[in-house]
């Protein structure tokens, strides 16, 4: 089961495909309103990731963002910086092409200055793949006696 970390966040409920929330920005909050929104979802193993979803069919969309990825939890390399557009009709479904990075934490960093939300944060695993430990710098999952 994966876990998140929040800054100025409520996590309201748990939904499933790897891992997603729902989640909104704590509308009393100050900061959570005018600063930088920090959502790290910890994956409990390490992956080969293939895509990331972000999908949001009411208001407070993330737009100005930073999506990264960490084996670590601390050293996270960027893998998109941009600006989403939101649709003039139908709903805000956003996908991030991961390219296979392996990665046990993602990361989705807003820099808007106004509250987000999100109906759903989807990381998906490429097809065929396992979990691994993100020790393992062979990533094939085989523990090896380095002796």
């Amino acid at each position: 089961m994966a876990s998140f970390e929040i800054s100025g966040y409520y996590v309201v409920r748990q939904l499933m495909e790897i891992y997603q929330r729902y989640w909104y920005t704590d509308w009393t909050d100050p900061v959570a309103y005018s600063g930088t929104k920090t959502f790290t979802i910890d994956l409990k193993q390490a992956y080969k990731l293939d895509k990331f979803e972000y999908y949001n069919d009411g208001t407070a969309q993330i737009k100005d963002h930073e999506i990264q990825v960490s084996r670590d939890g601390v050293n996270f390399k960027t893998v998109e910086k941009s600006v989403w557009v939101k649709p003039s009709t139908g709903t805000f479904n956003v996908f991030v092409d991961l390219n296979g990075e392996i990665a046990r934490y993602v990361r989705i960093i807003s820099y808007d200055k106004h509250h987000n939300s999100a109906n759903e944060f989807r990381v998906y695993k490429v097809d065929g793949t396992e979990g691994f430990s993100e020790a393992d710098v062979s990533t094939d999952g085989a523990l090896v006696d380095l002796i």
